[in-house]
């Protein structure tokens, strides 16, 4: 390949994680502003947004099977154009089913983004050390994109929330033509619909490859959906924060997510790794306790959400480089099964937090049950697992 010619494709899939999960993130913590812009209840807002979740799961599997038989290029370029109309819709909607309407078409135009750029990634990394080296910094991607979108929407929801999405139009064009530009110089080997099915009947029929996919949703679920997309309802209650201090709060959660990836690199070649695994889940109902006992006193509260961050920054990549590893080809499908994971137990989480009207203060210590239940159970039944 040369370097001086050929685009940089791990900078292609790094953007595309970026733009899609800050899309995908954005209108959680906008929510309460836009129930009020709309005069609708909140719950009615994040109604819409677990649909917004599910339409992103469905692309993420259905879009990303297209790319693999239509083209990268072509597919990417409708699904950018789907999600920049669903942002329009929602900057200027003034009312609910039009907001429903654009969250279906935000969700169902960006799911795609991360498998189609994690597979364009592989087909040209040099080497297995390239892949281990751009995987991770993706998953770190992930992690960050909402940390920006939350910022993004806490800094102009003084001004007006709709300017958000008119920045994140601006981003999401900028995108689209860097994409186009880039896959240009893609030779992407085709597939047949025989050769997809056969790769999906190969992850879907690897136990340890499924109950990992899931630990990654559930864990994604958690941080994104709960801690993340809650943060402005939950710290609101404990203390009158300024938009500042109220990003600053954010940031500190995507750093102690980082410290868990870095602890769980830091013991990835360790024997008892499964037995560790348990162990840190169990740290879950810790934070749950310190939450519901103390969430009244600010540094308790994010002391208990920057736990959970730092469990779920170890179980992630964990969990998802287990599932990676138990497939041998196939790496885009399985990047778009991580992917529906998540999209699809986030959707689960918001529906029920809309249609049961659950606060955002209330409902965080219901997650982290949920959440820590899931992961033990799926802890135990790998247990026997090495990686």
């Amino acid at each position: 390949m040369n370097k001086l010619t050929e685009p940089n494709f791990h900078y292609l899939s790094y953007g595309l994680a970026t733009v899609s999960y800050m899309t995908l993130m954005l209108s959680m913590p906008l929510s309460d502003t836009i129930a009020s812009s709309l005069e609708v209840k909140t719950s009615q807002i994040h109604l819409a947004i677990s649909t917004l979740y599910l339409m992103f799961s469905a692309s993420a599997i259905v879009l990303s099977m297209f790319s693999d038989i239509f083209s990268a290029g072509r597919i990417l370029k409708y699904a950018q154009i789907m999600s920049i109309a669903g942002l329009f819709t929602v900057a200027n909607t003034h009312s609910l089913s039009t907001f429903y309407l654009g969250c279906i078409l935000i969700g169902g135009g960006t799911g795609c983004y991360s498998s189609i750029g994690r597979s364009v990634m592989l087909r040209h990394a040099s080497s297995s050390e390239a892949v281990k080296k751009r995987t991770s910094f993706i998953s770190l991607t992930i992690i960050v994109a909402p940390i920006l979108a939350t910022i993004l929407a806490h800094t102009l929801i003084p001004i007006n929330w709709r300017y958000a999405y008119y920045i994140m139009i601006a981003i999401e064009v900028a995108m689209l033509i860097y994409s186009q530009l880039a896959l240009r110089k893609d030779r992407q080997p085709l597939s047949t619909i025989k050769t997809i099915l056969n790769i999906w009947k190969r992850c879907l029929t690897t136990k340890s490859c499924i109950l990992n996919m899931l630990s990654t949703g559930v864990g994604y679920a958690l941080v994104m959906q709960t801690i993340i997309g809650n943060i402005h309802g939950i710290l609101r209650y404990s203390a009158t924060l300024s938009y500042m201090q109220l990003n600053f709060a954010v940031t500190g959660l995507s750093a102690t997510y980082i410290l868990g990836i870095l602890t769980f690199r830091s013991l990835v070649n360790y024997d008892k790794l499964p037995i560790v695994r348990i162990l840190i889940t169990l740290l879950i109902p810790v934070a749950a306790v310190i939450y519901l006992e103390y969430h009244s006193t600010l540094t308790f509260l994010l002391g208990s959400l920057y736990l959970c961050c730092f469990v779920v920054g170890f179980l992630n990549p964990l969990s998802s480089s287990f599932a990676m590893a138990e497939i041998k080809g196939g790496h885009g499908m399985a990047s778009a099964l991580l992917t529906f994971s998540f999209a699809f137990t986030s959707a689960i989480y918001s529906f029920f937090q809309g249609y049961l009207e659950i606060p955002s203060v209330k409902f965080v210590p219901i997650s982290m049950t949920v959440s820590f239940l899931l992961l033990l159970v799926l802890a135990m039944a790998l247990r026997q697992k090495r990686f």
